[in-house]
């Protein structure tokens, strides 16, 4: 399994003992946070549109032992647009300096997930190995406009010593026995979310037409589920 140095497991007490925040953080304090997800959806050709961000303040709740339940748990996904709170009264003058000062990004949706951190040792609680289990995004039908057709990509990110961001690396338990035969079958045996780093990839395909369909191979339990209004990442490329 893959080693992860994270130099920010903690925000503040508070944070620590809930894992989760009421409001996302101003740009300058995203470095403060363990964890950043970003929620991309397909605009055209190789283009994306970031439709919202997930934080995690810290992954002292989220310590994992090997022999409890795994509990998923809903983040709020906050959009990008900035609104004035009540009491605001915009201005063409001042509007984005308004917006920028006091602007509120308010929650799109949710995300559904298990984070686990295994610390290698008491002593050095900053490293160990992640653990990442996707399992849904729901969008609010009022938020986001045309919400069955996002098809959505979950980037994840933590912060460097210097406040860089930096992508984390995602293990590969496979042979390569296991490794040539998914090579050969376009990930239908052997194939899941391996290597390079951590990264939910958007569950359908788009074709020509604009319209979705599931990828050869990639199991049930994946895509946009009508039922729930939810989009749905199996364990095959969901746990990572």
């Amino acid at each position: 399994a893959v080693t992860t140095i994270l130099n920010k497991i903690d925000s503040n007490l508070r944070l620590a003992i809930e894992g989760k925040v009421a409001r996302p953080p101003k740009e300058d304090a995203y470095k403060n946070h363990a964890l950043h997800f970003q929620i991309w959806s397909h605009t055209s050709g190789n283009n994306e549109m970031l439709l919202g961000e997930t934080f995690i303040p810290s992954l002292r709740p989220y310590l994992w032992n090997s022999m409890g339940k795994e509990v998923p748990v809903s983040f709020s996904i906050f959009g990008m647009e900035k609104q004035l709170p009540p009491g605001f009264a915009m201005t063409t003058t001042h509007a984005q300096a308004l917006l920028n000062e006091h602007g509120v990004r308010s929650p799109i949706g949710t995300m559904n997930a298990v984070i686990k951190w295994m610390p290698s040792s008491e002593a050095n609680p900053e490293i160990g190995q992640l653990g990442i289990r996707l399992h849904s995004i729901s969008f609010d039908v009022a938020m986001v406009k045309a919400h069955s057709q996002k098809n959505p990509r979950v980037s994840v990110q933590t912060y460097d010593e210097n406040g860089e961001p930096r992508k984390i690396k995602r293990w590969d338990p496979r042979g390569l026995f296991s490794k040539g035969t998914s090579a050969t079958t376009a990930n239908i045996i052997g194939g899941g979310a391996y290597g390079e780093n951590i990264d939910f990839g958007s569950t359908m395909r788009r074709d020509m037409t604009g319209g979705l369909h599931i990828r050869a191979g990639s199991g049930g339990g994946i895509g946009w589920d009508a039922a729930s209004s939810k989009w749905l990442w199996n364990e095959k490329w969901g746990d990572q």
